[in-house]
């Protein structure tokens, strides 16, 4: 039985109050102990703020998803070639 249980169980933050922190992260919280206590991944889907990314950071969620993070600009090879010792 163990074996057909889910090992990713993803929650949408798409309806989360974004004015109610401490409910949020509490309810972030226990989701993703309840996830841990069958070994299962966690999944936040549909972040689209930082402060919801900083909620998901905080309750330790294992992977996110959203559109927070297609819109921040990273440019790898700038930091590739920076990095690179000469």
């Amino acid at each position: 039985i163990a074996k057909a249980s889910p090992n990713y169980v993803s929650l949408s933050a798409k309806n989360f109050d974004q004015d109610d922190d401490s409910g949020a992260f509490d309810y972030l919280h226990e989701f993703k102990a309840v996830v841990d206590s069958f070994s299962g991944l966690s999944i936040l889907q549909q972040v689209n703020q930082k402060k919801i990314d900083s909620l998901a950071r905080s309750a330790h969620f294992d992977l996110v998803e959203g559109s927070y993070y297609k819109a921040i600009a990273f440019d790898y090879f700038a930091q590739l070639s920076t990095s690179v010792a000469l």
